[in-house]
């Protein structure tokens, strides 16, 4: 087992560290359990420089650095403080790092849903530069799930994906008959959107705004506002092209137009728009002054999960123009096993 594996690995560094420290008397008698919960307050401690019962970035970068470069299996090593930051905000608590380390790794699967509200692989976004080496999306997390399952046989949550690799906006955990919303670029729950033995509505939660570096948040929604008027003529005055979209039926207008100038854009087909369309597409933006300085920044802005190359999923969701939730497949399979005394048993026994 990966993840029990390492968090002994890591323990075990631990424990030397604090056996080494003055004053410290071995008790070889001790409960193993016991002698670990002091080492890891013990660590903690040490690491928690201004002594708020918090670790910063700051506090626990060199920490990761040594981990990434010295415990095993290396796949977790990389995901160390993801894992262990439950509530997705950077940093971690006491009680994040006791649980994390302090219990087998595997009951966060359990507990990610209701502890925090958050998926147990959800991807810190801030952490997205330093960690582009290990970049993750939702068929990774979903893959080391499925892998993490074949060895041991235990139930747990696995991931939706879209075909690029981003999350499905209503992720569930079949065995316990939960289902919720998340950012499709996260993967991170959307608070207050968990419910059981249902759908949740995830297309009337509002997202949260990303910001887009170089032009702040008031220009950025005139700007995508413009862009959409922008598309918006580029299609009407191309209804003779045979740039086509499909499944209309239960599309807005606008995902129609951002849809249909996608098709246009993508001109070898392969279903994104990459470096050399998107060239012409910010040439012919930067002529209109209304677009110019923010579709400058656009295809960064776009690329959310850093690939160079921007989907139809992405395109949709940076310009607001998201697909609504049609499909039901995600919802849990009410369990077809009968609970209770068979009523045909007493007239069998008649018979």
């Amino acid at each position: 087992m990966d993840k029990s594996q390492f968090v002994t690995n890591l323990v075990k560094i631990f424990r030397s560290e604090y056996n080494r420290q003055p004053h410290v008397v071995v008790n070889d008698s001790e409960d193993s359990s016991e002698t670990d919960r002091r080492v890891l307050e013990w660590k903690f401690n040490s690491l928690d420089e201004n002594g708020d019962m918090m670790l910063t970035k700051n506090e626990y970068w060199a920490l990761r650095e040594l981990v990434r470069k010295s415990v095993k299996p290396k796949r977790c090593a990389r995901a160390f403080t993801r894992i262990c930051d439950l509530n997705r905000d950077t940093n971690i608590a006491k009680p994040e790092w006791m649980t994390c380390l302090g219990l087998d790794i595997n009951l966060l699967q359990e507990s990610a849903v209701s502890l925090a509200g958050h998926l147990p692989y959800g991807e810190d976004v801030g952490d997205r530069k330093e960690e582009a080496e290990v970049s993750s999306d939702c068929l990774t997390d979903r893959q080391a799930v499925l892998d993490e399952m074949r060895t041991n046989n235990n139930e747990m949550y696995i991931p939706e994906c879209t075909p690029d690799g981003r999350y499905q906006k209503v992720q569930c955990y079949r065995s316990t008959g939960y289902c919720w919303c998340v950012n499709e670029d996260s993967g991170n729950t959307i608070p207050g959107t968990s419910v059981k033995d249902n759908h949740p509505k995830c297309d009337s939660v509002q997202p949260l705004s990303r910001p887009m570096k170089g032009c702040p948040e008031h220009r950025k929604q005139t700007f995508l506002r413009a862009l959409m008027d922008f598309l918006t003529h580029t299609m009407a005055s191309q209804k003779s092209s045979n740039v086509t979209t499909k499944d209309t039926q239960n599309t807005s207008q606008e995902e129609q137009i951002a849809t249909w100038n996608f098709n246009a854009l993508d001109i070898n087909k392969n279903k994104f728009l990459e470096k050399n369309e998107w060239k012409s597409f910010r040439s012919l933006i930067s002529t209109h002054r209304k677009l110019r300085r923010c579709g400058k920044k656009l295809p960064r802005y776009c690329d959310v999960n850093h690939d160079h190359k921007i989907s139809l999923t992405e395109w949709l969701h940076c310009l607001n123009a998201q697909r609504p939730i049609t499909d039901s497949s995600a919802m849990p399979t009410p369990n077809p096993r009968r609970v209770g005394p068979n009523p045909l048993e007493s007239y069998l026994k008649d018979k």
